[in-house]
C-alpha cells in the first residue's frame, strides 16, 4: 500500500538484518572510546572542582576576609 504521495506505507519495507540496516559491523572500539572519554571528563571535572574549592574565592561570596583576631588585651587573664 502506498500513500497518495508515492511513499511506501508501514508494511511495504524490505526486511533487513541489523548488519544490513546499519551498513556496518559493530566492534567494541566505539564502546572503548566512549568509556575512555567519559572517564577523562570525570577526571577533568573533578580536577576543576578541586581547584575551585582550594582557591577559596568564590563569586558572590563577600566574607573572604579572615575573621578578626582576638586582641591580646581583651582576653588577658594574667596567666600564661
Amino acid at each position: 500500500m502506498t500513500t497518495s504521495h508515492g511513499t511506501p506505507g508501514a508494511g511495504d519495507g524490505v526486511e533487513r538484518s541489523p548488519v544490513q540496516a546499519r551498513q556496518a559491523v559493530t566492534t567494541g572500539r566505539m564502546r572503548w572510546v566512549l568509556r575512555i572519554s567519559l572517564a577523562l571528563c570525570v577526571v577533568a571535572l573533578g580536577g576543576l572542582f578541586l581547584v575551585y574549592v582550594s582557591v577559596g574565592r568564590h563569586p558572590g561570596r563577600t566574607d573572604t576576609a579572615a575573621p578578626p583576631a582576638a586582641s591580646s588585651t581583651a582576653n588577658y587573664s594574667g596567666v600564661r
